[in-house]
């Protein structure tokens, strides 16, 4: 069978691995804190207390385990809410607070080196926090005498030496539950003052992949209308399921899967009526090819390894892949079309 010369694109590498964005439940998420500063010791007022939603970003890797590595990478946002706030202790402690404390729009990014994860999803880290934004703000009165005086410390890239993270990460209902009990602690300095908070708590929160989705617009075959793909499987790479199904096609017409781990557009590529999604590394199944049925469809399992870009690849957590119908037509003289692309984010 003739090779249509545009599918000599296969150049390139395969994507690197992706993250998956961790959302985070503030309800579940309390921290603790507490601080000292030059000024003397921060304590909560009216508590020592704060919740952590947004995001955390962890790379995680298949293996005999449904995740047996796993790595905190740059990327996401923890916010903190309500802005911690309290008073600074006067040094004698007889004495009223000397002034008052509070952090704003504390943003923290949370990163880590590679760990191992057990059979069982847990796992130790040194896990390093970052203050991506915030402001300490101090109110201080050290006289006593009602005229305060305000210390503004800008906490954007203070680091935390790293730190002990531990917790477990599992495959939980078609995607990844994270449950990590993590601690920090920051020191602002400046030309005369200094400050240190010291933080502990949860970052606990779920990644569920996003429903597999058609994109990219397809030309018209020679039944007049478009061909559409549709997933079939299960996005999980344990079940080791990538099942897929197009219809529209012509009847009896050869056919195969074409995939990527990236998307693209060619508009009415060489040699064809149709158009190519795919772009990168573009692999064929063409061990896989075959006709389409009377009724116009074409289905194939394809499975989550041994994908056929160069070099051969295998699917990881979190990463999206590509897919497309190449197939022959005869529109009205012999040629070649292509489906609509179809994206599929995995899961564990």
């Amino acid at each position: 069978m003739r090779t249509l010369p545009l599918l000599a694109l296969l150049a390139g590498s395969a994507a690197a691995q992706a993250p998956v964005s961790i959302d985070l439940d503030p309800a579940a998420n309390l921290w603790n804190w507490n601080g000292t500063s030059s000024f003397g010791p921060v304590v909560g007022s009216p508590t020592a207390t704060f919740n952590v939603g947004g995001t955390v970003n962890l790379l995680v890797d298949s293996g005999v385990t449904p995740v047996s590595i796993g790595q905190f990478v740059p990327g996401g946002v923890a916010t903190v809410s309500p802005n911690p706030t309290g008073v600074i202790l006067n040094p004698m402690p007889f004495m009223p607070p000397i002034g008052t404390f509070e952090v704003v729009d504390l943003t923290v990014e949370f990163t880590s080196g590679l760990f191992a994860v057990a059979g069982n999803g847990d796992f130790t880290a040194a896990g390093i926090s970052t203050a991506l934004t915030g402001t300490m703000l101090l109110n201080i009165d050290p006289s006593g005498n009602g005229n305060p005086y305000l210390v503004e410390l800008d906490m954007a890239g203070e680091q935390s030496p790293a730190q002990p993270f531990s917790g477990n990460i599992a495959a939980v209902g078609g995607g990844i539950s994270l449950q990590c009990d993590a601690s920090g602690f920051f020191t602002y300095l400046s030309q005369t003052n200094s400050a240190t908070m010291n933080l502990s708590g949860s970052v606990d929160g779920t990644w569920t992949p996003d429903a597999p989705q058609a994109y990219c617009e397809a030309n018209p075959n020679s039944t007049g209308g478009v061909s559409e793909i549709a997933f079939l499987g299960s996005q999980s790479i344990a079940d080791d399921d990538v099942t897929l199904q197009t219809s529209g096609l012509p009847a009896n017409k050869f056919a195969y899967y074409l995939v990527s781990a990236t998307d693209g557009f060619i508009a009415n590529a060489p040699g064809s009526q149709g158009n190519i999604c795919l772009s990168g590394t573009i692999g064929r199944y063409t061990s896989l090819i075959g006709q389409s049925t009377g009724a116009g469809l074409f289905t194939r399992s394809v499975g989550t390894s041994n994908i056929p870009v160069i070099p051969p690849a295998s699917i990881s957590p979190g990463e999206t892949w590509y897919y497309q119908l190449w197939h022959r037509d005869f529109d009205p003289t012999p040629t070649s079309n292509f489906s609509r692309g179809l994206a599929v984010t995995f899961a564990p």
